[in-house]
This record gives C-alpha cells, sequence and structure tokens, in this order.
C-alpha cells in the first residue's frame, strides 16, 4: 500500500532527499509485489510517473472491498442518527494548516449556541497555544472543546460515536482523500467538508458526505 508522496526530490529538505534516495528501492520491491493499493488513481498516476511503473501498478478506487473502512458498509454498526440539542460537531486530525483550523472556527462562531464543538487531533504545524487564542478570539471559549494530543483508538471510537457531525476543513492544496472521513463511514457519521481537492473527489464520488 502507497500513500500519497513525492518521491522526486521536489518536497527538498532531507525529507526530499530521503525520497529521492529510496525510489530505486521501493520500484525494485513494487515490482516484486502482486499488486499495489493507494487511495485513489491521481495517486497512482503520480508514483507510476515518478517510478517508472506504468507497466506494474494495479490500483483500485476507493470504493473497492479492499480499502479498509469500505468493509463496514455505510453505516452497517450503527443505526440513523437524530440530532438532537446540543448537536456536537467533531474535527478529527493532526492538524496542520492546510486543514484550515482557523477557518472551521470561524464558520462554527456562526452558528447557533447549541452546537458544540470538539477538536481533537496533534498539533504539526500549529501550536497548542495558537490553537486556544484562535478559540478565544473568536469568543468560543465555551463550546469548544480541546484534545491537542495524540488520539488512540479508544478515544477515537468514543468521539466518533458521541459526535452527530464530522467537519472538515481541508483546503485544496490537501493532497489526499482523508483518513477521518472514511473512519465516519464505519459509525453512520455524516460528513460536512469543502468542495476542494480530492477530499471532494472522495465524497461526491462515493456519496458519503
Amino acid at each position: 500500500t502507497l500513500h500519497a508522496s513525492d518521491f522526486d526530490g521536489s518536497t527538498g529538505g532531507l525529507g526530499g532527499t530521503y525520497k529521492r534516495a529510496i525510489r530505486p528501492v521501493l520500484a525494485r520491491e513494487v515490482r516484486r509485489c502482486a499488486a499495489v493499493f493507494t487511495h485513489g488513481p491521481w495517486i497512482e498516476a503520480r508514483i507510476s510517473e515518478q517510478m517508472g511503473l506504468t507497466d506494474v501498478l494495479s490500483v483500485p478506487l476507493m470504493a473497492s472491498s479492499y480499502y479498509p473502512s469500505d468493509g463496514y458498509g455505510r453505516s452497517a454498526f450503527a443505526p440513523p442518527r437524530t440530532l438532537t440539542r446540543p448537536i456536537r460537531v467533531l474535527w478529527f486530525g493532526m492538524i496542520r494548516r492546510n486543514k484550515r483550523i482557523a477557518l472551521a472556527l470561524a464558520a462554527f462562531a456562526r452558528l447557533p449556541e447549541h452546537f458544540q464543538l470538539h477538536i481533537a487531533g496533534s498539533p504539526a504545524e500549529m501550536t497548542e497555544s495558537a490553537i486556544r487564542d484562535l478559540v478565544d478570539r473568536e469568543g468560543l471559549t465555551d463550546r469548544v472543546q480541546l484534545t491537542l494530543e495524540y488520539v488512540d483508538d479508544e478515544t477515537a471510537d468514543r468521539l466518533f460515536s458521541e459526535a452527530d457531525l464530522l467537519l472538515l476543513t481541508h483546503d485544496s492544496r490537501f493532497t489526499s482523500a482523508s483518513g477521518p472521513a472514511a473512519d465516519a463511514r464505519c459509525y453512520g457519521l455524516p460528513v460536512v467538508a469543502p468542495r476542494a481537492g480530492q477530499l471532494a473527489s472522495y465524497i461526491e464520488d462515493l456519496d458519503v458526505g
């Protein structure tokens, strides 16, 4: 299984140097595999071009039963949800700039007070103090709960089970679908997301938003 990445060194820095160095090794290993899976054809095309593997990769779309979350069905383990007040909104995942946490808070500030937001994930490109400052600036201290750390499986299960909606605010530079969006399908949890980038393709093509 290959995730989205660039192996041509275009990312620069130590990471880019490392990926460029391992490209021939990885290409050799891929040629020994019976099949390779990614999160979508756009990743297949990019990796195939960078590694010269256009005759090797066999990549099903995310709708394939091989994609982990799809095996559960849209809401196999969760009954249809009936929204009651308060409405609990979950923003989940590693906190990076291209996921636009500031946009999520600005939008949330315009919602009625019976909406409550839980932001859960490890800060990767923002400091905890910067996130708390954004919450304070929007006047949402009483309506936003923060879990700014790595979220283990047990906690993630509780958060997805308790939530009424999953909110995603990725911008068009986010070059992947979304693990949380796929996980939400296991819980019968509706997803609200922008029509941007690969996330839009995933949600609209599979009707999971």
